[in-house]
């Protein structure tokens, strides 16, 4: 399960799978980590997602798995060019204070 191509989870969950097993895997693309994590606790496959979104599901669910190997996903903060607000400059913020 995973996000369309483009996605950084979806890259490093095939790195880690290896190349060579992908030819023989289905990937079922969702546009959400809800029905990504939906399809995984009803059996029909895996799914490398944030933490943060395990956090929200019932523990029910599915049985999710740290890996150190997978920790450092970078994630970048976009806004619109000409469109730097004060939600956006105290979010910078943030992230920057906690990057250190």
């Amino acid at each position: 399960m995973a996000f369309p191509e483009g996605c950084a989870y979806r890259r490093v969950l095939q790195r880690w799978l290896g190349r060579e097993s992908l030819a023989t895997l289905r990937v079922l693309e969702f546009n959400s980590y809800h029905a990504i994590v939906a399809c995984v606790s009803s059996g029909t496959g895996i799914a490398l997602v944030p933490e943060s979104v395990l956090d929200t599901m019932p523990t029910h669910m599915c049985f999710g798995m740290r890996s150190k190997a997978q920790a450092n996903i970078t994630t970048p903060l976009v806004w619109r060019h000409g469109e730097l607000s004060p939600s956006v400059l105290a979010l910078r913020t943030l992230i920057a204070s906690l990057s250190k």
